[in-house]
């Protein structure tokens, strides 16, 4: 089959992709059969394939190929770009595992692409939250400079070539089609002027597409127009000043005024996303502080009213009840006090007190006979009261 030319081969896909039928679903490119069309760009058409005899899924990207003629070198500046792009070893790169020229197309064959491209999910949520729009670019991020640092600039990063996965994991695609196409945008690097151009335009582009994802809207370069360009913060007023000057320096023209670095860039706007979440809380506190002292203060004031009061108020007259209470509270003590007394007393007292008196030995006791017993039955005799008298005159002993 006669190889046909650039520019024949470009219209014919555009055809092709105009189209509601892909004439190519179901033909053989290299060892792989085309079974559908998962998307298309500037660099080339993407579709899911399968190889014929080992019957794995791989994503093959077809681009038009140079004619037979062609003294460009775009053969060797495929061969020389695949290589370096194949070098690349990132989780957040898409790796290629073949290469090679058809008839038609020049064809690269990667892993599957799952998900779908960023430029689609802006399409359905044109304005990303901060968070995640900064979790995806760090991951962008991360993958350039990895590349950047080999002096392997991408060339042609857009929305369009990035897939968002399951999770969102990000993962760059096209290395280099761009300068295997001759893409008036992609720089050929044939210098090291060239390779620093190349990676500076990488840098902006990644600018680019965070204006985009963090502003809501594509950033507009229309030069004609006399009217100053709005900031972003005016098209999105909750957008942190530390994101907006970031992104401003990012996407400057002047290369010497954008970030070292991919990472330093999505570091920076991180920063500002922080200091920004930060300073409510920090109010929080200060306002919570600021209670506490004024409730302590308005504490203090009544406590110091209440003790000034206190001092000036005589106390009060003691009721009926309490004087009852006081007077009886006092007997009890004095009854307690007369009963303690008293006690203590007797037992002070000498033991001769109480021991019976001993009578001197001139005392003479008196002596009474006892009665006779008088038998059960017989009458006691009475004695007279002469005998009574006498007996008392007799045991009375003389003075």
């Amino acid at each position: 089959m006669a190889r046909h030319t650039s520019g024949h081969v470009g219209a014919e896909l555009g055809h092709m992709l105009g189209s509601d039928e892909d004439p190519l679903i179901g033909t053989t490119v290299g060892s792989y059969t085309l079974q559908a069309r998962l998307g298309a760009g500037e660099a080339g058409t993407v579709y899911r394939a399968r190889h014929r005899l080992l019957g794995h899924e791989r994503a093959l990207k077809l681009m038009p190929a140079p004619p037979l003629d062609d003294e460009s070198g775009s053969v060797e500046r495929f061969a020389r770009e695949l290589k370096l792009v194949a070098s690349l070893k990132h989780s957040n790169i898409v790796p290629i595992h073949d290469a090679g020229l058809d008839d038609r197309f020049y064809f690269i064959v990667m892993d599957p692409l799952v998900g779908t491209s960023l430029d689609e999910l802006l399409k359905v949520e044109p304005r990303l939250p901060f968070a995640r729009s900064l979790a995806l670019l760090a991951q962008a991020a991360s993958a350039l400079d990895y590349a950047n640092t080999a002096e392997i600039p991408h060339g042609d990063l857009t929305p369009a070539t990035i897939m968002v996965g399951p999770g969102d994991h990000l993962a760059l695609l096209d290395f280099g089609a761009g300068r295997i196409i001759g893409a008036p945008s992609s720089l050929p690097l044939e210098t090291v002027d060239h390779v620093i151009e190349a990676v500076a335009a990488d840098q902006r582009a990644l600018g680019v597409i965070a204006y985009q994802l963090l502003v809501g809207q594509p950033l507009t370069t229309d030069s004609s127009s006399e009217a100053p360009q709005p900031t972003p913060r005016e098209i999105r007023p909750d957008l942190p000043d530390g994101i907006q000057q970031a992104l401003l320096r990012q996407t400057s023209a002047d290369p010497a005024q954008r970030f070292a670095t991919s990472t330093e860039f999505v570091t920076t706007m991180r920063a500002g996303l922080d200091m920004r979440t930060a300073r409510p809380a920090a109010a929080t506190r200060g306002a919570t502080v600021e209670r506490e002292r004024d409730r302590w203060t308005s504490l203090q004031m009544e406590l110091r009213a209440a003790a000034h009061q206190s001092s000036q108020v005589p106390p009060p007259k003691p009721s009926r009840v309490r004087r009852r209470l006081l007077l009886a509270t006092a007997s009890a003590l004095a009854a307690c006090v007369l009963l303690t007394s008293l006690t203590w007393t007797a037992r002070s007292e000498p033991a001769s007190a109480t021991a019976p008196a001993v009578r001197p030995a001139t005392e003479r006791s008196l002596q009474v006979s006892p009665s006779p017993v008088v038998p059960a039955g017989i009458p006691a005799t009475p004695v007279p009261a002469s005998q009574h008298q006498q007996l008392g005159a007799r045991s009375v002993p003389p003075s």
